[in-house]
């Protein structure tokens, strides 16, 4: 009797157990929380990027600090600093900004905002922000732009630059003054 006793027990206990893992395979996993590195990204410090094509280097990056989000794509930039070279003669454009951000997906796209400056040769060009692909290389300035230089203001409601003619487009809203002779 003490034998079938104990042979119930057993069966008992690998009924019970086989319940268990079935419940476990079954059932969806309880969510795993996400680690830290995932939601904040990974911190970036003395940020220095270079992208070039066809052996030239088209733009230089530099920024104090940063994240980066590895499965986005993105990394956000704080007081990003960017000497652009304009092809063929390596004509200098720099940009500067509070906040920026490059998303990297099919394409490199490069945000910035808060206080957008773009300098190049004698002119300056004020925005609130900035997009750019490096794709087809044209600026965006979509919340408007104004540029001042030795013979020119202009504003426009959004501007676009073309860095592969040196061409800068008003579009909506453009107002101009141009002045033949510089100032004295």
């Amino acid at each position: 009797m003490k034998h079938v006793l104990f042979l119930a027990f057993v069966a008992v206990i690998i009924a019970a157990s086989a319940l268990v893992l079935q419940k476990s395979f079954l059932e969806e996993p309880d969510a795993v929380a996400p680690q830290e590195e995932e939601i904040t990204g990974h911190t970036l410090k003395s940020i220095n990027l270079v992208q070039g094509r066809d052996g030239m280097t088209i733009w230089r990056l530099k920024a104090p600090s940063g994240t980066m989000q590895q499965a986005d794509g993105l990394i956000s930039l704080e007081a990003p600093d960017i000497l652009y070279y304009m092809q063929p003669d390596n004509k200098e454009i720099h940009i500067t900004a509070k906040k920026g951000e490059i998303i990297q997906q099919d394409q490199n796209i490069v945000r910035l905002w808060d206080n957008v400056t773009a300098l190049h040769e004698d002119s300056r060009l004020n925005a609130e922000r900035m997009l750019y692909s490096t794709e087809n290389r044209i600026m965006v300035f979509d919340q408007g732009a104004t540029i001042t230089g030795e013979t020119l203001h202009a504003e426009a409601a959004r501007m676009e630059w073309d860095t592969k003619t040196d061409t800068i487009y008003g579009l909506e809203g453009v107002r101009m003054v141009y002045t033949p002779q510089a100032r004295p």
